[in-house]
């Protein structure tokens, strides 16, 4: 699956209460992480970054994650695996079709 936002917190927001900006971010990654979940893909490309926090509960989801990849890189990656880039993961659902590759193995 290839991914042109970042996952994580939003940095733009306006301070509040810590406690209540910790329980927004456990949401986000919570529905973040049920989304991929439902697509189910192989490995994660992402052109930005990944909070540490997203990164620590993907891995417990046994999730390959690349990250800080070129939207260069990205497109031709697109155009081998015959799918799109998704712009968030706000588009994703059970009907997302993921690109598929016989040639690329996670060890």
């Amino acid at each position: 699956m290839l991914l042109k936002d970042s996952l994580g917190t939003d940095k733009e927001s306006d301070l509040t209460d810590l406690q209540t900006a910790l329980d927004q971010e456990d949401s986000r990654i919570r529905i973040c992480i049920e989304k991929l979940r439902q697509v189910q893909p192989t490995i994660i490309i992402i052109e930005k970054d990944v909070s540490y926090k997203v990164l620590e509960k993907l891995r417990q989801e046994e999730f390959t994650v690349v990250t800080n990849l070129s939207l260069k890189k990205m497109q031709r990656i697109a155009r081998f695996t015959q799918t799109i880039i998704a712009p968030s993961t706000n588009v994703l659902d059970r009907t997302f079709a993921i690109g598929k590759c016989k040639q690329f193995m996670v060890n």
